[in-house]
């Protein structure tokens, strides 16, 4: 069964029709690239898929339960929270989880490298990026966008 399903999804901006009867289907497992110039709507796009932003027409489908977490393109300029307090907010946590969110919190600050009680505001936009990786991937995503 596929993760997400797009089909004859339209979405322009004005007169400038940016995407035009979409379809796509995203299977478990599968990795995409999505290329272009810059205007040609991939921020759109991903947008809809993520559910931000509903077509103008056509049909968006995601599996039940499926978990997207989507890696922004603007990087914050500014944060006083520590990246172990910024990875963790890419989890919704609910009573009793919070053993499991420090190990997968952990897991996620060791495999990229991230300085657990360095400021935000002190990295570089890469460490940032990085950051920001780390708080998508937290969540275990289905669906990384």
């Amino acid at each position: 069964m596929p993760l997400l399903t797009l089909d004859g999804v339209s979405h322009a901006y004005g007169y400038l029709p940016l995407l035009d009867n979409v379809a796509l289907r995203v299977e478990p497992g599968e990795r995409l690239a999505l290329i272009g110039r810059n205007g040609t709507g991939k921020s759109t796009l991903l947008s809809i898929v993520s559910g931000e932003l509903p077509p103008d027409a056509g049909m968006v489908w995601r599996a039940p339960g499926t978990r997207v977490a989507r890696l922004v393109q603007d990087v914050p300029l500014e944060s006083d929270r520590t990246v172990r307090e910024e990875v963790a907010t890419g989890l919704a946590l609910d009573a009793g989880a919070a053993m499991e969110a420090d190990y997968r919190i952990d897991i996620v600050l060791s495999r990229l490298s991230l300085p657990a009680d360095r400021r935000v505001r002190e990295l570089s936009g890469g460490w940032r990026r990085r950051v920001l990786l780390g708080r998508a991937l937290v969540a275990e995503p289905d669906l990384l966008l």
